[in-house]
């Protein structure tokens, strides 16, 4: 998947991490589970193009003015015709869910930059404005889908 993807390490979400644990322990097969994180994250994601807040809970910057008078649709920030959030998708497998884009300009939406020279704005500088990412919320839903996985076991 070319463009940009996120990859979820385990590290920094301990609830996550034990119940995992728990499943590799057992000997559990993990990939009903991961197909269901796969899918409430790419719906989450989705979401951000509606809500305009990054996965840590802060609003995106506005668009400036030279932007705003490129857009079609002013109202939404990385939205004009949904391709962007239309393209988000997720890869699983038995121990790993990937989410991302195979859009190359969704990296520099997500981690911000400057435009190529050769853009519809030519060297001009794009804010972050992360749409990947985990939320505390979609902390909460992995935790739920894996017991639910759990308690089917």
């Amino acid at each position: 998947m070319s463009g940009v993807k996120i990859e979820i390490e385990i590290s920094g979400l301990d609830r996550v991490n034990e119940m995992l644990n728990r499943i590799i322990s057992n000997g559990n097969e993990l990939s009903p589970a991961m197909r269901q994180i796969g899918e409430h994250i790419q719906e989450s994601t989705q979401d951000r193009f509606l809500s305009m807040i990054s996965p840590d809970g802060s609003p995106w910057e506005p668009l400036s003015d030279t932007t705003l008078s490129l857009k079609k649709r002013k109202d939404r920030i990385l939205t004009e015709e949904g391709i962007l959030s239309g393209s988000i998708n997720y890869q699983h497998s038995a121990d790993s869910v990937i989410i991302g884009t195979p859009l190359e300009y969704g990296a520099i939406h997500q981690l911000g930059g400057t435009t190529s020279a050769s853009s519809m704005m030519p060297n001009k500088d794009i804010p972050a404005r992360p749409f990947l990412g985990i939320s505390e919320s979609d902390e909460d839903a992995i935790v739920v889908i894996l017991k639910e996985h759990l308690s089917d076991i």
